[in-house]
């Protein structure tokens, strides 16, 4: 048999066309091979053939008698895609990774998925029958069913969240889709259900909210969750009048803790005082961790506020109690403000309030408590108040640069001069830096002041300079709150640049606190500082820690000895000794010394012996506006001044 095409009907021209024959001509293999083995075995064969889109069934007919082979080709593209559907659906089914319940209108299972085995544990021979097994009816709240149906008949669907339980008892989240199968008459036929497995997420939700309302380092909640329960303890107290108040605890000296043993070890003893100060709360009662090394405690159903005294006593009791660590003994102790609830305060009152009476706790000496009175609360609002007209009194230039000479007394020459603030308010007149220079502190206005000052400062300086006049050495106040602004150091050479005022003649003065309560945080920058030129002094010297041993450690250049000392000078054997001691070990590590507040010529004469070079006060000089201290200058003005008033601040 040779396979020749004898003949084909119009319908046959795809198929003539994919073999490439015409009539008269040879089929190609592999057609030719199965149009011989029909022909053979008498038997009809069938052959798929696919061009393009289209399916066709081929079917090889042989006519023994007449030798001939009839072939007959069927369009079944259509039930090939059904087919492929059913396929593609059935692996579908069986791969997903959702686990998948098929029910019948009764919905009793007639089929699962593997993915529903994984999750549950149960496999198909246990489940098949069961009736709405994606579902333990007895767990779930019969509101849960209720909506549930309510909505299967109304809609054809229903969605939630809900617990299952898995063959071995084991709990598990599951999200569950829930559809209603119908037939061309809307007659339920089936159910279908589609189960997720949510327990890794929900348990990383819930991490989330813990995260979210606890502090990571102690445990405790942290402010939010603080707030939150304030709130609700606010308005418990206003249905039922309980007794609540607020505690709010600052740990005295824990900054050294950090400077000295590091950032770990300062956060394992802030976990300990975490816990020890948690170990005297109640069930009721509330600890959180406000930040840094405050935190904050809510105390509730108290029969009145002395019961929070009694509390805070236990708490400064327990955290003063030594704790020996990385080998070393080491006391904390605690100051604590306390706040009482009335029907006429909020939250932000309370914790407003804390605040300010936290501050005089520490005033007092630390390791105690006070308690908000009626003092502490106009005190506060006061400040605010307050607080507003400092902030309008910069942007208005009521802040001006007064100047205080320091005397060189071996020559009887002016050293330098101090740049003092003075606050020239048209209403109240000049108001001492004594009073809002604190207050510029805590509302963070500190920054904005101290960069007024020192520009005006440098400017002035530079002018001066420009004119031939010669003030020495510009010594300009500068605050912890500023230095610890990592953008300090670049600030003040932005300033020099800007003015031309030499960095040489600049000098920068300190708190003594601010060296050895962080020392190790400001180190670096002074050191940038005095590598561009600019000296260092330590103000108000002796007031916080009568010790000269962390000097040699430090870039310093001169020491103020503070106005406390020279004014009991010399009726005071013991000061006067203070201050020669100072002066003799100043002079060992090769610092200039400078006396400030000297009003008569006792004191001057006292500190010249001793070897005080150079002094400041109102003997030879009051603070002054620039155009005063030009006048000085040009008239070389030193003589002896009233030494009524008081001394530069």
């Amino acid at each position: 048999m040779n396979a020749k095409l004898l003949d084909a009907n119009q319908g046959s021209w795809l198929i003539m066309q994919h073999w490439g024959v015409s009539v008269g001509e040879t089929i190609p293999d592999p057609w030719r091979t199965t149009a011989i083995a029909a022909g053979q075995s008498s038997e009809t064969l069938e052959r798929q053939l696919t061009t393009g889109m289209i399916n066709i069934s081929l079917l090889f007919l042989p006519v023994a008698d007449q030798a001939l082979i009839y072939i007959f080709g069927m369009d079944v593209t259509v039930q090939k895609q059904i087919e492929q559907k059913v396929e593609l659906n059935a692996k579908v089914f069986e791969s997903a990774t959702e686990g998948i319940l098929i029910m019948d209108a009764e919905m009793r299972v007639i089929d699962v998925n593997p993915a529903y085995s994984r999750i549950t544990g149960f496999s198909p021979g246990e489940i098949l029958g069961e009736t709405a097994a994606f579902i333990n009816t007895e767990e779930q709240a019969p509101e849960l069913l209720r909506q549930l149906n309510e909505a299967l008949a109304r809609e054809d669907a229903w969605q939630g969240e809900l617990w299952g339980t898995r063959k071995d008892g084991s709990r598990f989240a599951e999200s569950l889709s829930i559809s209603v199968i119908k037939n061309a008459e809307e007659e339920t036929t089936h159910f279908t259900a589609v189960i997720t497995d949510i327990t890794l997420q929900k348990e990383a939700e819930k991490q989330l909210v813990h995260m979210a309302h606890f502090d990571m380092l102690t445990g405790l909640p942290n402010r939010r969750l603080f707030h939150d329960r304030l709130q609700q303890a606010i308005l418990s107290a206003n249905r039922s009048g309980e007794c609540i108040a607020v505690m709010l605890i600052d740990l005295d000296g824990f900054k050294l803790v950090n400077d000295h043993l590091g950032h770990i070890a300062g956060d394992e003893m802030l976990q300990l005082m975490a816990h020890r100060i948690a170990s005297v709360m109640r069930v009721s009662d509330t600890v959180a961790r406000m930040g840094g090394d405050e935190f904050l405690v809510l105390l509730r159903h108290l029969n009145k506020i002395d019961s929070a005294e009694v509390i805070a006593e236990h708490i400064l009791k327990t955290i003063s109690a030594p704790v020996f660590f990385h080998d070393q003994e080491i006391f904390l102790t605690a100051s604590i403000g306390i706040s009482a609830y009335s029907n006429d305060q909020d939250s932000d009152t309370l914790l407003r309030l804390l605040d300010s009476v936290l501050y005089e706790a520490k005033q007092d000496g630390k390791n105690g408590y006070k308690l908000v009175s009626s003092a502490t609360t106009e005190m506060a609002t006061g400040r605010l108040t307050f607080q507003a007209k400092l902030r309008r009194a910069l942007e208005d230039g009521e802040i001006k640069a007064y100047y205080q000479g320091i005397l060189d007394t071996n020559t009887n020459t002016l050293n330098g001069l101090e740049v003092l603030a003075r606050w020239e308010s048209p209403v109240e007149g000049i108001i001492s830096p004594e009073i809002f220079i604190p207050v510029a502190e805590e509302s963070g206005m500190i920054r904005q002041l101290g960069e007024y000052i020192l520009r005006t400062a440098c400017r002035q300086g530079a002018q001066w300079l420009a004119q031939g006049i010669d003030t020495g050495i510009m010594s300009v106040n500068v605050s912890a709150y500023q230095l610890h602004d990592r953008s300090f150091v670049s600030l003040v050479k932005k300033i020099l640049s800007e003015t031309g005022f030499p960095a040489e003649r600049l000098d920068l003065e300190l708190s003594e606190a601010l060296w050895v309560e962080g020392r190790e945080t400001v180190t670096d920058a002074l050191r940038r500082l005095r590598a561009m030129g600019i000296r260092v002094s330590i103000d108000d010297f002796g007031t916080k820690y009568a010790s000269l041993s962390y000097l040699k450690h430090l870039p310093v250049d001169r020491i103020k000895i503070d106005k406390s000392f020279v004014d009991d000078i010399p009726d005071s054997d013991i000061t006067c000794a203070i201050v020669a001691s100072i002066m003799n070990l100043a002079r060992a590590i090769k610092l200039e010394v400078v006396a400030e507040g000297i009003e008569n010529e006792e004191q001057l004469k006292f500190l010249i012996d001793n070897g005080c070079r150079y002094i400041q006060g109102y003997l030879y000089y009051k603070p002054l506006p620039a155009e005063g201290i030009e006048e000085k200058i040009k008239n070389r003005a030193f003589s002896l001044e009233s030494t009524t008033g008081s001394t530069s601040l």
